[in-house]
């Protein structure tokens, strides 16, 4: 995929190449796609004319992503103080110790260690034949408080669309803003139970999207310290026993 750069003639031939209608979500809103850009969307896609089963927002940013090779991110939204679901005193102690002295960085390897960054970004940036513009990264709030779980849903919902349709172009553009969010994400206790939302979508929510568990895998390693101090998070791992086995046996190998 590469970005849309259109002159003149190739705008014109679009926007005089007639237009086809789709009807979205459960309300069937109605979307308007012009018929020469017809061919950028994967079969499975346009296999009817009502997709009752995609949310129109998701749609949305399929339709963005045609047009122009990107798709911009949900909004984040002000957060409650004290919505975040922490333990008590003497759990947090606990999970303190489990974790305590755990240096991420003397791993051999991880996603978000700045060697996996960087192999992993100049991956996908050559299939996408360019570097996708900045999203919700490149201006980060540091209030606490500010909840990214929309942004963050919102690229991982994209991402299991794009699998599902054999959306190969989506699907990278997707993981790759899904991983430069988390990687500039600054991980305030407040902030966890973002990422227990992030994490419940994929491994509870979902059919199994391995690219995207791999990361998160890495993410709760790359974090356990703070993490652990979220009840919910704790629950999380409870219920997937073998991804705590992962995480631990990672953190001790």
């Amino acid at each position: 995929m590469t970005q849309h750069y259109w002159g003149p003639q190739r705008l014109r031939r679009i926007l005089q190449s007639g237009v086809f209608h789709l009807y979205v979500g459960k309300k069937k809103k109605q979307i308007t796609i012009h018929r020469a850009l017809e061919n950028a969307f994967p079969k499975k896609v346009l296999e009817s004319t009502t997709i009752e089963s995609v949310d129109e927002k998701l749609f949305g940013r399929c339709c963005e992503f045609v047009y122009s090779g990107d798709y911009s991110d949900p909004c984040p939204l002000p957060g409650s103080p004290g919505s975040n679901s922490s333990q008590s005193e003497d759990n947090e102690t606990r999970c303190q110790e489990e974790a305590k002295g755990w240096e991420p960085s003397n791993l051999s390897w991880n996603v978000f260690h700045p060697k996996g960054l960087s192999l992993n970004y100049g991956i996908m940036q050559a299939e996408l034949s360019h570097t996708p513009r900045s999203g919700s990264e490149g201006n980060l709030s540091n209030n606490p408080n500010t909840s990214y779980a929309a942004v963050f849903l919102g690229h991982a919902d994209t991402h299991r669309f794009a699998l599902r349709t054999d959306w190969y172009s989506l699907s990278v553009l997707s993981f790759y803003r899904l991983l430069r969010l988390l990687e500039n994400f600054t991980l305030f206790e407040e902030r966890t139970g973002d990422i227990v939302q992030l994490l419940i979508f994929v491994f509870e929510e979902s059919e199994s999207i391995k690219n995207l568990e791999n990361m998160l895998r890495d993410y709760i390693i790359w974090n356990v310290k703070i993490l652990m101090r979220n009840a919910d998070f704790k629950r999380f791992l409870d219920r997937n026993s073998s991804l705590e086995q992962a995480v631990f046996r990672s953190m001790w190998n």
